[in-house]
């Protein structure tokens, strides 16, 4: 059964590109889950279970918080399928598919089949689904498992298929997609997908050709004709490269922004009149900054704020300096501070160190707020904490992951991310009611829907209210974005249960034709 198909994902884009790429085909044990929530028991065929809440992920440049599982072994995200697709890495859906063993798939009581999953969350969220002691349709004596394993949070994001047991296999061969795909039609940055290989079958396979390949199952006259217990494909997540052109975020503004990860040696040339200067920098491995220029004279604040690494990496080779320093100002108009807070800045995504640590470390190079960062602060994230210490209005930030070489950098020269970390109204709501930034890529609610939630800090429990009509999901998360609880309701109010629940910041979150609307609670 299908439930409420207008939730879909968070944001749409015109154009996708797949993002996962394969990393290595392995053995590992098979497990059935245990504590699992089961989706669809014994006899089914041609089903389709959805949506189920999920933390936030991105595929495709697109991020999504629900999935749907299709008893015909694949699952899509933020649009349910049709009941019975059997080739949705061939056909193209309107949905991102990821396919551990796709086709026309059946259980049976007989057999104890099911379809069941597990949704974990601590700072790496995982989510497993397993298809259990399924069968092709017309071969019931089949008996067969796989899973489809999902890692997604704050350092990385991985997608790994693994296969069970293989027993009493009949000889017909048929076509099983397996692999992930974004968009239609036959293009290659859409597809990774698996298909036999001519001598070896299942293991090792090979890269598919098309989107149109597919694994042979059984595969004939190779030497693994099915998949051998324990066969576990794997691809992991890459996250666009930030090559974006110059950048004025505002050509009036006095805030300028440098971050990166390893540092170096960063000369920065005051080649514009811009009066009240103030500069931000933001990096993992120690830099040495160097303040020149014709209009050096106009800056009045400069702030290191990072990891200023004690580790003696060597990253920048002789240009490598032992500790961050800033030059070329007085220093009582600079200031280096390792590791400080954050801010008051709040994301609405767990992408960086916000609801990690709290602190600045250090950035990626990454130009968004739709992937992990490895354990960096975003690019918001960093532009929040200097306009929280620094105020003024961002003129650009410039940001890479690798060493700064002493090259000059030229205030005309601009940046290459526009990501703020200015409050954004109507967005998402903090504790104490002020908005907190959304990023340009979270969906923020309309002006004319509003949500509270009462008594703010909690302790026992939470008085949702909405001004939404009709139906619509409500979902309880933690900061890392494990579900506490969740409802469906065509009421403009819940009471949420939140007693049993450690202390903390935690989100309300609803999601309904008219859109979607959050905000933050402290349970004490």
């Amino acid at each position: 059964m299908l439930l409420g198909t207008f939730l879909t994902s968070l944001v749409h884009l015109n154009a996708q590109s797949l993002d996962f790429y394969p990393i290595f085909q392995t053995t590992e044990a098979w497990t059935p889950l245990s504590s699992d929530s089961v989706v669809l028991n014994q006899n089914f065929d041609d089903h389709v279970v959805g949506p189920i809440s999920i933390p936030n992920i991105t595929f495709g440049e697109v991020v999504y918080d629900q999935v749907y599982i299709s008893s015909n072994g694949f699952i899509t995200l933020g649009q349910a399928p049709s009941t019975n697709e059997y080739s949705p890495i061939a056909n193209g859906l309107s949905a991102p598919v990821i396919a551990p063993f796709a086709g026309n798939l059946a259980g049976t009581s007989l057999a104890n089949s099911k379809v069941s999953y597990v949704l974990s969350s601590n700072l790496q969220s995982n989510l497993k689904i397993q298809w259990s002691n399924v069968h092709r349709v017309g071969y019931p004596n089949e008996l067969f498992s796989f899973e489809v394993n999902i890692d997604f949070g704050t350092w990385w994001n991985h997608i790994h298929f693994k296969y069970g047991d293989f027993q009493n296999i009949q000889p017909t061969s048929t076509a099983i997609q397996v692999g992930l795909r974004v968009g239609s039609g036959d293009v290659s940055n859409l597809v990774s997908n698996r298909e036999t290989n001519p001598i070896h079958g299942w293991a090792p396979d090979s890269t598919a050709s098309s989107s149109f390949s597919y694994m042979q199952f059984p595969a004939i006259n190779t030497t693994n004709p099915t998949p051998p217990n324990g066969l576990k494909y794997s691809w992991f997540q890459s996250s666009p490269v930030n090559n974006n052109p110059t950048q004025f975020c505002d050509v009036n503004g006095n805030l300028v922004v440098y971050s990166n990860y390893d540092g170096g040696v960063l000369n920065i040339n005051c080649d514009v009149d811009i009066p009240d200067l103030k500069i931000g920098v933001c990096t993992y491995e120690p830099v040495q900054v160097n303040i020149g220029g014709p209009y050096a004279s106009n800056v009045t604040q400069v702030l290191y704020s990072g990891f200023n690494s004690s580790q003696g990496h060597i990253h920048c080779g002789t240009l490598t300096p032992a500790t961050t320093s800033i030059n070329g100002v007085s220093s009582s108009i600079s200031q280096v501070l390792t590791m400080p807070s954050i801010g008051s800045y709040l994301p609405s995504h767990t992408f960086g160190q916000a609801y990690l640590s709290g602190i600045m470390v250090g950035a990626s190079g990454q130009c968004d707020t739709l992937y992990p960062h490895g354990g960096g602060n975003t690019a918001d994230e960093i532009v929040g904490h200097f306009l929280d210490t620094l105020g003024g209005t961002l003129r650009f930030h410039h940001t890479q992951y690798g060493c700064w070489l002493g090259e000059p950098r030229n205030l005309s020269d601009g940046g290459t991310c526009c990501l703020g970390g200015q409050a954004a109204p109507d967005s998402v709501s903090s504790p104490n009611g002020s908005g907190q930034g959304n990023s340009p890529t979270s969906t923020v609610s309309n002006a004319r829907r509003t949500i509270s939630a009462t008594p703010n800090p909690a302790s026992d429990y939470v008085d949702v209210q909405m001004s939404d009509k009709g139906l619509k999901v409500v979902r309880f998360t933690n900061v890392l974005g494990r579900l506490e609880w969740v409802t469906t309701t065509t009421e403009q109010s819940v009471t949420i249960p939140v007693n049993s629940l450690p202390s903390g910041l935690y989100l309300v979150e609803v999601q309904s034709e008219e859109g979607r609307a959050r905000q933050y609670v402290i349970k004490r």
